[in-house]
């Protein structure tokens, strides 16, 4: 069954954001960040909220932990320091790239067994250093690896 993609103005115009974090060095406001945010309970009845939480957006990174809760319930087993790696957005430095192995190696994979994007590390020192190295663009360097690998590993518990 197919859904109509709706079209941009068929959704509600967001209003402005609102200032929900200030960043500072002493006195001075180095940074704002804005945005929008609800605090639900589990009847789904909103708590607390600030900004336009009606707006549509696109969750993308922020659904990690909840991706890494089902597959922890679908039977995942990590190592303790392997779980963040898993929910995170990392830089690629070697450590996040090693993690990454180490959860496929845990579960019978190898780094041919990702099958997300190449990319190089996204951090600049992590990208340069990789760089001086001779590295190349690679899955494992890619900034969702750890989350990959986990999916990877999942599915692998689960036939």
């Amino acid at each position: 069954m197919s859904h109509p993609v709706p079209h941009h103005d068929q959704f509600a115009s967001p209003v402005d954001p609102v200032p929900l974090v200030e960043a500072t060095r002493g006195p001075i406001i180095e940074s704002t960040h804005f945005g929008s945010f609800a605090i639900v309970d589990e009847h789904g009845t909103v708590l607390a909220s600030a900004g336009d939480i009606a707006s549509p957006m696109y969750a993308r990174s922020t659904l990690k932990p909840l991706q890494l809760v089902a597959m922890l319930r679908a039977g995942l087993e990590l190592p303790e320091d392997l779980l963040a790696l898993s929910a995170a957005s990392h830089s690629g430095a070697p450590v996040h790239q090693e993690g990454a192995t180490r959860i496929l190696a845990l579960h019978g994979h190898g780094p041919s067994a990702l099958r997300n994007t190449v990319d190089l590390p996204y951090g600049a020192t992590e990208r340069n250093a990789h760089l001086r190295a001779g590295g190349a663009p690679s899955q494992l360097a890619q900034s969702c690896s750890g989350k990959h690998a986990a999916m990877v590993a999942t599915c692998a518990h689960n036939g």
